[in-house]
């Protein structure tokens, strides 16, 4: 009993040391880009915005909303926001997979050991990990979306019929729907088959139809097809089959660079659970979950944007981590030499992602210092009356994907350009450019 105490209580340290650790990375992220061009925007003017992106330029009500709503707030409370939204989403992942319907846990050190799994997945794994867990926008459309999509999820698993719950889960389905264009597709494979597997409760069909309706209202939105049309005309005429030959190569590509080692896990914690002979209904639960993250992935060669940008391969990612995280609650609570096996790997893991993590702070860290000091130089220019501003390049650039440096979204030679118009905007100057 003292040791179920003590792991217990180390669990929930950890969760307040990611938590504090999140919100001080946060607060140390200057804004970039998109981030500069939404500020100075009140209540409503974000909500007309968002009805302009929606028919203009970005379907996703939802994120956007988020995104905007992050920029203009007080940058501590966003900070605290924003490591909130992570550390939910850990949570909720931890709870799908220890909470299974089939297959609970209840020894508090294999829920220590699930919660360190989850996190290392997250920190070493993570696809574009600045872009979608500190870059505002990114947040707004990816991890803020991720939390309703997994909220939806877990209120879909969950017994209750009372009316209140049902009303709440048909809510959170129709924002699930309307939030992700791709991610949307495997979360409905997800609720469709646990409700299928969890003894077709009749209870889900009206917050599926919500969840339908949302992602229908995101699917039509004129200003996806007017932004595909505007910005890779060439693909969008050409045939299914030119599609996929002209963006299979790219996602094969990402896919081996970037999510090789998560899709190696699954199958190695997979064959575990077969080899334990037990718990069929889980596996069968895990397959689906890292079947529908692969279709999320593998979807992109019908999208018109780039195939190479991280992001995009955000959802699946994380539906592929809670296929694993099914599999090592299977395994971790299963032989001795199979839970020594999974323990080992986790040492393995938490080595790796030291690294990897001490690295990309440090990276992230000089990255933020070289853009504070280009802001800084604004500033002073600006106050000494000068509207039409020159400022030299960074003098350091952020190499990895902790850092918040995105090379395509700095400002150019060009004032016209939307990262300088962003920046211009920003600081309430006529125009800014890069000096050659």
């Amino acid at each position: 009993m003292k040791n179920e105490r003590t792991y217990s209580f180390l669990r929930y340290l950890v969760v307040v040391v990611i938590f504090s650790f999140m919100s001080f990375w946060n607060y140390i992220t200057p804004l970039w880009n998109d981030d500069e061009g939404w500020t100075r925007m009140s209540f409503a003017s974000i909500i007309k915005s968002c009805a302009e992106d929606y028919m203009n330029s970005n379907g996703r009500f939802l994120g956007q909303f988020f995104a905007k709503i992050m920029v203009n707030i007080p940058l501590p409370l966003e900070a605290v926001l924003n490591a909130i939204a992570f550390t939910v989403m850990i949570l909720l992942i931890f709870r799908i997979a220890s909470l299974s319907n089939v297959y609970g846990i209840n020894n508090e050190f294999t829920k220590l050991l699930l919660y360190i799994f989850i996190l290392l997945n997250i920190f070493l794994l993570t696809p574009g990990f600045s872009q979608v867990y500190l870059w505002r926008p990114g947040a707004g459309n990816y991890l803020w979306l991720m939390v309703v999509d997994l909220i939806f999820i877990n209120l879909i698993i969950n017994k209750n019929n009372s009316f209140l719950y049902l009303t709440i889960t048909t809510i959170f389905g129709f924002l699930s729907g309307g939030a992700n264009e791709n991610t949307g597709g495997g979360v409905l494979i997800v609720v469709l088959c646990a409700t299928i597997i969890n003894e077709k409760r009749a209870k889900n069909i009206i917050p599926i139809i919500g969840f339908i309706v949302g992602y229908a209202i995101l699917m039509l939105s004129p200003g996806d097809h007017l932004r595909a049309r505007l910005t890779n005309p060439e693909f969008v005429k050409l045939s299914f089959w030119g599609k996929i030959m002209t963006n299979l190569p790219q996602i094969n590509n990402f896919v081996v660079h970037n999510l090789v080692y998560e899709v190696i896990l699954f199958f190695i914690l997979f064959g575990f659970g077969i080899f334990s002979g037990k718990n069929k209904k889980l596996l069968l639960e895990s397959l689906v979950w890292f079947i529908a993250g692969i279709l999320v992935w593998y979807v992109l060669v019908l999208s018109p944007g780039s195939p190479d940008e991280p992001q995009t391969y955000f959802g699946g990612f994380i539906l592929v981590v809670v296929a694993n995280a099914k599999l090592f609650v299977i395994s971790a609570k299963n032989d001795v030499i199979i839970n020594q096996i999974c323990t080992i790997t986790l040492l393995t893991l938490a080595f790796f992602t030291f690294v990897n993590v001490s690295n990309g702070f440090i990276d992230a860290w000089r990255t933020d210092k070289a853009i504070a000091r280009r802001n800084e130089e604004i500033i002073s220019k600006k106050k000494k009356g000068i509207n039409n501003i020159k400022v030299v390049p960074l003098d350091y650039y952020g190499k990895s994907k902790y850092a918040m440096f995105f090379w395509q979204f700095d400002i150019s030679n060009d004032p016209n350009s939307w990262s300088n118009k962003s920046v211009a905007h920003h600081y309430k100057i006529r125009s800014i450019v890069l000096e050659n």
